[in-house]
């Protein structure tokens, strides 16, 4: 059994209307503080979109979940919209599918999914991000 993989939250500014958290390791009630501060560095610019991929996530509780679902609350009241992508990990899948959090968050399959969902140009987000 693998030990206990420490949470980190990176922000980077895709352009001037997207901003994406990368989150990795596990998201439990002590990591949920680190993701609020995350989240407010990431809005604060202004994006009208704000990513949160979570490919690297080996784990997230219930607080986990709150602390998304908060972060999408936050980002509404910045007139921002919040899509979760990249749920890979078996257990942060299961989490998901057992508190049918695709419910209260807007979840894609990629971060290109989620960028064409909200209607900007995959091609130019792209490029810019890399």
């Amino acid at each position: 059994m693998k030990g206990y993989v420490p949470f980190s939250a990176l922000t980077k500014h895709v352009d001037e209307h997207i901003a994406e958290i990368l989150l990795s390791g596990e998201l439990d009630l002590h990591a949920s503080r680190n993701l609020a501060d995350e989240v407010a560095t990431a809005l604060a610019p202004g994006p009208r979109l704000l990513l949160a991929d979570l490919s690297s996530l080996t784990f997230i509780a219930t607080t986990g979940l709150s602390a998304l679902a908060e972060a999408r609350r936050r980002a509404n009241v910045q007139h921002a919209e919040m899509y979760v992508h990249s749920v890979s990990h078996h257990a942060v899948r299961r989490a998901f599918e057992i508190t049918h959090a695709a419910r209260f968050l807007n979840v894609c399959l990629t971060r290109a999914d989620a960028i064409e969902l909200h209607g900007f140009d995959t091609r130019s987000a792209n490029r810019r991000s890399e």
